[in-house]
């Protein structure tokens, strides 16, 4: 059995990797937040905040409300961020939560693929 920990730095550093690969086109390298305790987020780039998530079991309710938590403690300190849970299970693609508030909403989160958040995205990416 695959130790939890372990599973999720491997998938964050999987994540970092589609990051950089997906919306920097290889010119930018991500890392792993290492300072977890302090931002909260898996993967920190401006102006996103990422959650990553590597599980056969989906729990997108919790993960958005963990997402959130941090979302709010960054906007007490004034660091506006986009917050994003990115997710996969085995042998699939890439997708993601975002907000609800991009069509209009007030509250919770659409699920969208790896493409259409890569055409999402790229309106935030100062190249």
């Amino acid at each position: 059995m695959i130790n939890p920990r372990t599973k999720g730095k491997k998938g964050e550093d999987e994540a970092c990797e589609w990051i950089s690969k997906n919306l920097y086109e290889s010119k930018r390298t991500l890392r792993r937040n290492y300072n977890q305790v302090y931002i909260g987020a898996d993967i920190v780039s401006h102006p996103f905040i990422f959650e990553v998530k590597r599980s056969e079991t989906l729990a997108l309710d919790k993960w958005w409300i963990q997402i959130n938590k941090v979302y709010k403690r960054l906007l007490e300190h004034k660091k506006p961020t986009i917050r994003v849970v990115m997710f996969r299970q085995n042998h699939r693609q890439w997708e993601f939560l975002i907000s609800s508030e991009t069509i209009g909403c007030t509250a919770g989160y659409i699920r969208i693929t790896d493409a259409r958040f890569k055409e999402w995205a790229s309106k935030y990416i100062v190249r």
